[in-house]
């Protein structure tokens, strides 16, 4: 019973399957191949050296110097795998993926590590994928290149929606400050005072160069939690704040 469930529900996810007759109509040319193969490499190169540089910031600025050692780790691996796949398309003419291969040539145990691997690595894509398109939707050019659309909309005398930031500050009243930290220059939001016309405290590094821990460099720079309160009371005079550290 379990197994025609899960029949059922591979029938109505996949599809019925493709009579070997009517086969060579679902091939793709090499043209569209590559086309349509090439956006996992391209979404790969694109984001890897973002994600590479935000996980090594955790260790500080200084483990920058070890972007170019693991880009060189990164590209012999693709040496291997480009070379891998010719020596895998003349022993398997026919087609040969990670599992049957090592499987075949090696193990069962290494067919099962070798699909795994590949899950794992799907796996990461999305997830890296998505946390990239989360931080381009949202990042502080996005909604500046948004609010100016629809101010340049509205110099021409053409009407525009509200833009999201300007639906975002909306509620806040107008004699509200507003407190930006970011880890890049505090310029880069200071514009946020021009949408609805609140007072902006920047925080940020307004420097480069220095090296030292994340909380460092936080500190030496005025945007670690304490120094943060300290802006927030002074932007709110005669409303007391409690915080406790830790």
């Amino acid at each position: 019973m379990a197994e025609d469930a899960a029949f059922s529900l591979k029938r109505l996810l996949v599809g019925q399957p493709i009579p070997s007759h009517l086969a060579h109509h679902e091939r793709l040319s090499r043209v569209t191949g590559l086309a349509v193969l090439s956006s996992d490499a391209l979404s790969s190169v694109a984001y890897a050296t973002d994600f590479i540089l935000a996980t090594l910031v955790v260790a500080g600025t200084a483990a920058f110097g070890y972007a170019i050692p693991i880009s060189l780790v990164i590209a012999t691996l693709l040496a291997i795998v480009a070379f891998s796949y010719r020596q895998t398309i003349h022993a398997y003419p026919t087609g040969g993926g990670a599992y049957i291969v090592a499987k075949e040539n090696i193990g069962p145990m290494a067919g099962l590590i070798a699909a795994a691997s590949l899950l794992v690595d799907y796996t990461l894509t999305v997830a890296v994928s998505i946390s990239a398109g989360v931080l381009a939707i949202t990042s502080a050019d996005r909604l500046y290149s948004d609010w100016r659309r629809g101010q340049r909309h509205h110099a021409d005398g053409r009407l525009a929606p509200p833009s999201h930031i300007e639906r975002l500050l909306a509620p806040i009243p107008r004699d509200a400050a507003i407190v930006t930290i970011i880890d890049g220059h505090p310029a880069t939001l200071s514009w946020l005072g021009g949408v609805e016309g609140h007072r902006v405290h920047s925080l940020g590094v307004d420097q480069f160069g220095q090296t030292g821990t994340i909380a460092d460099l936080y500190r030496h720079f005025g945007f670690d939690a304490e120094s943060i309160m300290r802006v927030v009371e002074a932007a709110a005079p005669g409303r007391p704040i409690r915080f406790r550290a830790g």
